[in-house]
């Protein structure tokens, strides 16, 4: 179907085309396949066709034609004798292999009821240890939430002593707070005790400090460090 396809455009495009460009080309056809429909002219490889029957042996058909039919006969007539002179032979037969199958079955009953009991026994054992194996693991678990209380309050109560210390600290630093009473006295204080915030830096990166600085930790903290130096 491709080829006819690709003979069809060669046509209409042009004669000295050639597959190789239609095959370059953008033209993308799918074959599909489907039933033929009774409609449909004959192929052109099956016109003036005729089948050739399957042959046949003609002795092997005569033999089977005659022979099947007999055989046939044959075994109804031996059912219907059968049936008439033993009409309960089928019950018997079904008796004896009810018989033979509640045998096999007592046995099997038997058999079942021993492994039954071993099931029980070993369901037994297994529950013992799963509920021991359970009870550790709860007695763990217990444990590791007493523990897990413990630091939650022993990590409560560090807080609350932290705060309170807190506070004492606090309430020990509020007596120096400005307030109504002592606004005036803390301004004459003030007024008194000036202090400056300026400080110089020489060429080297020293910090030099007025008398009068407020800076008194940088202070003590430089007068430390000439001391360790001068010690050293």
């Amino acid at each position: 179907m491709l080829g006819r396809v690709q003979v069809s455009l060669v046509r209409l495009l042009d004669t000295k085309a050639t597959y190789e460009a239609i095959n370059r080309s953008a033209v993308l056809v799918q074959q599909v396949r489907w039933r033929k429909m009774r409609t449909d002219p004959i192929n052109k490889s099956k016109i003036g066709r005729v089948r050739e029957r399957t042959p046949i042996d003609p002795w092997e058909y005569e033999y089977l034609k005659t022979n099947i039919a007999y055989y046939r006969t044959t075994i109804k007539s031996l059912r219907l004798l059968f049936q008439q002179e033993f009409p309960n032979l089928r019950v018997k037969g079904r008796d004896v292999q009810s018989t033979l199958k509640d045998q096999e079955n007592q046995g099997d009953d038997e058999e079942f009821q021993k492994i039954l009991s071993w099931n029980e026994e070993e369901n037994k054992k297994t529950k013992e240890l799963r509920e021991a194996r359970e009870a550790e693991e709860n007695r763990e678990k217990e444990e590791m939430m007493l523990q897990k209380i413990m630091k939650a309050d022993e990590q409560h109560a560090k807080k609350m002593a932290e705060l309170e210390e807190l506070v004492k600290n606090e309430m020990e630093a509020s007596k120096n707070f400005i307030t109504l009473e002592n606004m005036a006295e803390k301004i004459e204080e003030a007024i008194d005790n000036k202090k400056n915030y300026n400080f110089l830096i020489n060429k080297t990166g020293k910090i030099i400090l007025p008398e009068d600085t407020s800076w008194t930790e940088l202070r003590e903290r430089i007068d430390d460090q000439e001391q360790n130096k001068q010690s050293s």
